[in-house]
This record gives C-alpha cells, structure tokens and sequence, in this order.
C-alpha cells in the first residue's frame, strides 16, 4: 500500500491497544497494526458509502471506492477485507483519533516509532474538536495504550504506563517536531492545539485567565452586595 495524496485516516483509540509497554513494540508490530486500522478505515468509509445488499460485487466496488478516498492503494485490491474483516482490539476506549496520513504512512515505513505516534494520538485524541484543550499527562498515557480514561487501564496492564518523566519526554519529542503547540500557567497543567499557533494558544490562555478572574470578582461583588442588603434590612 502507498499513500498518494494528504488525507486524514480517523479510528477509536482502542486500535492503539497492544497490551505491551509502547516503548516495546517493534516495527514490525507497528506495521501490522497500521495495516489494520487502515483496513478498518477502508472499511468503515466503504460501508458508509453502501446499503445493505448481498451483492459482493457492488461491495468490492465501493471498498475501491473508499480506498480511493483515502489515498490507499492495494496492491491486489482491497477485496480480501470482504473475506477476513479488520476487527480492531476488543479491549480499550472508543474516544476518536483523527491523524494525517503521511504520520500513519511513517509508521508503516518506520519513519516514526510507534511510541511516538501513540501518545501522538493520545494528544490529538484528547483534544478531540476543540481548537485548544488542557490534558494531563495520566490521561495521555491511558490514551498511548488504547484507553479513553486512566481508570479504564486494567490493573493488569498498570505496568505498561510509562513515568511520568518518560511521558513528559516523549511529550516534549513531538511538540518539538512541530505536531501541535501546548503552553501552560503554572508548570503543570498543559493546553494543547494542532490547530492554532503558539502566538494564539499564549492569548487564548491569557484571554480564559483574565475572564476567570473577572468572574471571581464578579462573584465576590455580587456575595457582598448580597450581605450589605441583607444587613440593611435587618437595621429596618
């Protein structure tokens, strides 16, 4: 398979699920899991295209048809998907990962390692549709294994979570290549966008601080006029 043109390719985070530390999985691993979230996302645009119908023919055209949507081509057609259907992991979240081709193709020509792109989906994942959003790095670590909440994390596979320090690492590997922005207040708490740039993600930040504080006060203005009224009548 080749990819052609920029697309995006988009499949639940629980296709990331391997039950082994990210940091473990070989290339080889790595590429047989992209074939299969490709073949899942073949075969979830074909099915959106088609109606239910018995007729293989007309299924093979529209999983061709789907492949030429997302820039894939099979070397001998996609139509053994029809015989042997991708069934992604059973185990982990349904939280969406939407991510561009050319990271997905990387992964498959071992451009990029598959720890990398895993907690590159867990970002992308967890910022979800909002242009900027703050995630914890126990939330990006849950997300790099395949589940949608740290308390989804089987104590089984409580192992395979990388440190902190590790997290933040890798974190930093990506932001560092481009892949998103991120920006914080106080050291800890991290927003994240890939849509906006650095300049913008720094004023929106200020922007939601500034409104937070005028709400505080509003709020503690509003307390006080309320005790002065109510001491007010209780002079009546």
């Amino acid at each position: 398979m080749v990819s052609k043109s920029e697309t995006f390719f988009q499949f639940p985070i629980k296709g990331l699920h391997l039950k082994i530390p990210i940091s473990l999985v070989t290339p080889e691993e790595a590429k047989s899991r992209v074939n299969l979230i490709i073949d899942h996302c073949v075969m979830t645009a074909a099915s959106s295209i088609w109606e239910l119908s018995s007729d293989d023919r007309l299924k093979i055209e529209h999983l061709e048809r789907a492949a030429k949507l997302l820039s894939v081509k099979y070397s001998s057609g996609p139509n053994y998907i029809l015989r042997d259907p991708p069934k992604l992991p059973q185990q982990g979240g349904e939280t969406l990962v939407r991510i561009r081709s050319d990271i997905l193709w990387d992964v498959f020509h071992q451009r990029l390692p598959w720890k990398l792109f895993a907690v590159l989906c867990g970002v992308y994942a967890g910022i979800g549709t909002s242009r900027y959003k703050c995630l914890r790095m126990s939330y990006l670590n849950a997300l790099s294994l395949g589940y949608s909440r740290p308390d989804q994390v089987p104590e089984i596979e409580s192992g395979n979570l990388m440190s902190r320090f590790r997290m933040s690492r890798t974190v930093a590997a990506l932001e560092s290549r481009g892949l998103f922005v991120r920006a914080s207040v106080d050291g800890r708490n991290y927003f994240y966008s890939h849509r906006i740039s650095q300049a913008e993600l720094d004023e929106a930040i200020v922007t939601r601080a500034v409104e937070k504080a005028k709400q505080r006060q509003k709020s503690k203005t509003d307390e006080l006029r309320e005790r002065v009224l109510a001491q007010l009548k209780g002079l009546e």
